[in-house]
């Protein structure tokens, strides 16, 4: 079983490289914005943020979440659509649930992750996820 890190368990070196990755994305979001603005169906807000995902086994629901699945990441580049997020684990699975960016509620929120791109030098991987309806 794959062990999902969550960011209060992060070395200081972790850290460190978290910061690094985030600011390195920021980057080259910003470099080619232009380039892949038009071929987003929702406009992408600079957002840096914690927030808590759980990875869920093929046909599981929101309701049957595992807290032994679940950690905290960096999440970034917000959209109507989806985000990104970070984590040093690779998620072998696609669809997970997130919990809510808003405090004030608890409804969690089915999304898919549609991209993953290891970043070997820092240790981490960059997750982009599509909300589901």
């Amino acid at each position: 079983m794959v062990e999902f890190l969550s960011i209060e368990d992060y070395t200081a070196f972790q850290q460190r490289a978290a910061k690094e990755v985030l600011d390195a994305l920021d980057r080259l979001d910003s470099q080619c914005h232009a380039r892949h603005a038009s071929q987003r169906d929702h406009c992408r807000h600079a957002f840096r943020g914690i927030i808590t995902i759980s990875v869920l086994q093929p046909g599981q629901s929101l309701a049957e979440r595992d807290a032994g699945r679940s950690f905290r990441a960096w999440a970034r580049s917000i959209s109507l659509g989806g985000f990104s997020f970070i984590s040093p684990s690779h998620i072998p699975e696609t669809t997970i649930a997130v919990e809510p960016l808003i405090e004030e509620t608890t409804i969690w929120r089915r999304a898919e992750i549609v991209r993953a791109r290891e970043m070997p030098y820092y240790g981490f991987w960059e997750y982009g996820v599509a909300f589901q309806s």
